[in-house]
C-alpha cells in the first residue's frame, strides 16, 4: 500500500479501517497474488466490513452486511468484522520505544510479521492471531533496530472475525491485555469510536460478540445440512 493510499484511507476511515485494509492487503498478497484486490467498507458498530463480492448498484452505497451472508465462493482468509481498541498517551507525551517493547513483552505480544506485535493461541505462534497490536503512526510497523527513535502518540489493538478462537473468547484475552498496557504506560485506553472505554461499552461489545458466536454457530449448522 503506498503513503498516498494509506494517507487517503486514514483520513476518511480513521486508523480502525487502516488496519483492516492493510492487515487484508497483506493476507491476500501472500495467499492469492493474481487475484484483484477487493473493496470494503466498516460499519461504525463494532467496524463491521461490507462483502467485497456484494456488487452495489451503480452511483449507490454499498449495503450493509446481511445477517446472514454466506456467498457461494466464499474465501477462507476473508473476515467480516474488525473490534479495535486503541491505547494512547497522555498530555501529548508519545510512548517511547524501549517502553513500548517492555510493555508489550509484559502483555505476551511477539513482534512478527509485517512489523507489528501479535498474540498466538500457543508459543508455537501457529496459525493466525487471535489479535494484533499495529502503530498508529505510518507505516503502522514498530521498528525496533532503532529504539531510542521509536515514538508513537498510540497504538491499536485489533482482532479479525473469524478467526482462530470464538470472538467472546479472542475479546476476552484481547482486553486484559489492551488494559493491562495502558496501566503500564500510564495510557488512555479508547473504544474504536476514541472514547474512553468504560463498563458499560465493554458490557455490550461482549453482547455484540455473543451474538455474533452464535450466528456464526447457526451458519456453520447450516452449511453442514447443505452439505448432507
Amino acid at each position: 500500500m503506498s503513503q498516498t493510499e494509506f494517507q487517503a484511507v486514514l483520513i476518511v476511515l480513521g486508523v480502525l479501517a487502516f488496519a483492516a485494509l492493510w492487515w487484508w492487503h497483506g493476507r491476500r498478497n501472500a495467499d492469492v497474488r493474481d487475484e484483484p484486490e477487493s473493496s470494503a467498507r466498516l460499519d461504525p458498530d463494532l467496524g463491521r466490513v461490507d462483502d467485497p463480492d456484494a456488487e452495489p448498484p451503480p452511483a449507490e452505497p454499498l449495503p450493509a452486511v446481511s445477517e446472514d451472508p454466506e456467498p457461494a465462493d466464499a474465501e477462507p482468509d476473508r473476515f467480516e468484522r474488525i473490534v479495535c481498541l486503541h491505547v494512547m498517551a497522555r498530555d501529548g507525551q508519545p510512548f517511547g520505544g524501549r517502553e513500548l517493547v517492555v510493555a508489550a513483552e509484559k502483555v505476551s505480544l511477539i513482534h512478527g510479521e509485517r512489523g507489528i506485535y501479535h498474540r498466538y493461541i500457543d508459543r508455537h505462534h501457529a496459525g493466525p492471531p487471535i489479535f494484533s497490536m499495529i502503530n498508529r503512526v505510518h507505516p503502522g510497523s514498530f521498528d525496533l533496530s532503532n529504539l531510542d527513535e521509536l515514538k508513537t502518540p498510540g497504538v491499536s489493538f485489533f482482532m479479525l472475525l473469524p478467526g482462530p478462537l470464538p470472538a467472546l473468547d479472542a475479546w476476552e484475552r484481547m482486553l486484559p491485555a489492551a488494559q493491562r498496557f495502558a496501566e503500564l504506560l500510564e495510557g488512555r485506553l479508547l473504544d474504536a469510536e476514541e472514547n474512553l472505554l468504560n463498563r458499560q461499552r465493554s458490557a455490550h461489545l461482549k453482547d455484540e460478540l455473543r451474538t455474533w458466536d452464535r450466528e456464526q454457530a447457526q451458519r456453520e449448522a447450516r452449511r453442514m445440512v447443505k452439505s448432507w
